[in-house]
């Protein structure tokens, strides 16, 4: 199994567990909310500015729409989801984001020059993190899947190139495993697609297609599993190389 000791979580242990932003902008701004979507255990609404770190949740009910203030990040969450904002080690929550489960879908501005994560930097503009796992771009637009119970994480790419990766551990030696995910591609690891992450598979346009509706749908509240029977071949919510 796929622990959850990230490095994250190294820099978590000696810098605070919450921060407040400064700016009247906060850390972010909801700008979709479904009835049951909470920030730190409290209901939120659209609109709201998050001025600390903490825990954003959505309901059966429906998801969210997040825009981070540091970067214009935009994050699509469906229900039953949950996403950590907290304080890498750059000490700008808008740099990372933990995905702890369900499905999000997130849109990466393209960096101007001299920005973070522009061509000439080796660093990208922003990671979402899943357990071991983190996915880095700079600008691009991908979903991500975390199935909790089966141990795995899911990438369909859209648009642009992600860094999907699987942090070692420390005693591992090996380089870090690492695929190059481009538009149009899905990979996978843990659960049902192995400790290694997947060779990058191109998905057939139906099947793009599919995954791209079910993301549009996300600020609707409407992302959820539809009977395999309906779906294109090779696209069903997850696992389409199986």
């Amino acid at each position: 199994m796929i622990r959850t000791v990230i490095c994250i979580a190294l820099a978590l242990a000696v810098v605070p567990l919450s921060y407040a932003a400064d700016s009247d902008h906060g850390l972010g701004q909801i700008l979709v909310a479904s009835p049951t979507t909470t920030f730190a255990g409290k209901k939120v609404s659209e609109n709201e500015i998050l001025k600390t770190t903490g825990a954003l949740k959505t309901g059966s009910e429906g998801g969210a729409k997040l825009k981070l203030a540091g970067n214009d990040v935009v994050v699509e969450m469906a229900a039953n989801s949950e996403i950590h904002i907290v304080l890498p080690p750059s000490g700008d929550p808008s740099d990372s984001i933990e995905l702890i489960k369900g499905k999000v879908r997130v849109r990466v501005p393209k960096p101007k020059d001299g920005e973070r994560g522009d061509s000439k930097s080796d660093k990208p503009r922003f990671l979402l993190r899943h357990r071991k796992v983190t996915m880095g771009v700079r600008g691009t637009d991908f979903l991500a899947v975390a199935t909790d119970e089966l141990d795995e994480t899911e990438l369909v790419v859209f648009t642009g190139e992600v860094a999907f990766s699987k942090e070692k551990d420390a005693k591992d030696k090996a380089p870090k495993d690492t695929q190059l995910v481009a538009a149009g591609h899905w990979s996978g690891v843990g659960g049902r697609f192995g400790e290694k992450v997947r060779p990058p598979m191109r998905l057939a346009p139906d099947a793009l297609e599919y995954y791209e509706k079910l993301s549009r749908s996300i600020p609707n509240f409407s992302l959820q599993a539809v009977p395999t029977e309906k779906s294109p071949a090779g696209a069903q919510t997850t696992s389409p190389g199986h």
